[in-house]
């Protein structure tokens, strides 16, 4: 029901997260595949409204929260199928030829159901809380690519706030799990930058209870943290040429 997720204050929409992520585990807990992923999909649609550009990163921070615990319970039902237990296996190992085949049908129809979502805002964050689920399913070199063809999906967003958090959130899970990937980054950097941010988009934005500063300030932290993961152990030439 959408009017479940309609919130007038910010008060009033941690306290609805909250509620929410209790109905996901009890969801979970029940078995319940698809009505848990109702949940997912309705939190990250949330990340469409940009009505409210000031708390734009607190929501975000919030849904990724619930995002991240729901890959977390799906990553670790399948580690469980795959070999028993979801701890004695180090991330690093899973590769397609080990564990068993129903851990990889569940797998597959997890990504399945991603792929069925129609909105493109909720496949996107869904698929990027999936990267470790990949793993089971998807050689090192396929997953670069689908991170690279993730990447690319999000040139297709045109709004700024939900771009630039988007990418956040796309490095922050690639470089927990493939801390040596950058080229996507690259992909990320080069579409953030085509973003003119001066006082026409917030005419464009239809934006009147923010000024350009103010924006500015809710996009810094994700252009700085994209730019800091891509700098890390970056050689002094690289470091000027990305400059440039």
């Amino acid at each position: 029901n959408k009017n479940d997720f309609d919130v007038v204050t910010s008060g009033q929409f941690v306290s609805k997260m909250e509620v929410i992520k209790r109905e996901m585990m009890q969801k979970w807990e029940r078995e319940d595949k698809v009505g848990t992923l109702k949940i997912i999909i309705q939190c990250t649609k949330m990340l469409n409204d940009v009505f409210t550009p000031k708390f734009y990163t607190h929501k975000f921070l919030l849904i990724a929260d619930i995002l991240d615990n729901f890959a977390r319970l799906v990553y670790e039902r399948i580690l469980k199928l795959s070999f028993g237990s979801n701890k004695l296996i180090d991330f690093s190992n899973i590769n397609p030829t080990i564990g068993t085949q129903a851990a990889k049908d569940v797998c597959t129809n997890w990504i399945y159901k991603c792929c069925c979502i129609r909105e493109l805002l909720p496949r996107i964050y869904i698929d990027i809380s999936f990267l470790g689920i990949f793993k089971f399913i998807m050689t090192d070199q396929e997953l670069e690519q689908k991170i690279l063809t993730i990447s690319k999906m999000i040139r297709g967003i045109s709004h700024p706030l939900i771009a630039f958090y988007v990418s956040m959130y796309l490095t922050k899970i690639t470089l927990q799990l493939f801390p040596k990937s950058k080229q996507f980054m690259y992909i990320l950097l080069t579409n953030l930058s085509k973003f003119k941010l001066d006082e026409q988009i917030i005419k464009t934005l239809n934006y009147d209870n923010i000024t350009i500063d103010e924006l500015k300030k809710v996009l810094d932290p994700c252009v700085e943290w994209v730019c800091y993961c891509i700098c890390k152990n970056m050689s002094g030439k690289d470091f000027k040429n990305l400059m440039k």
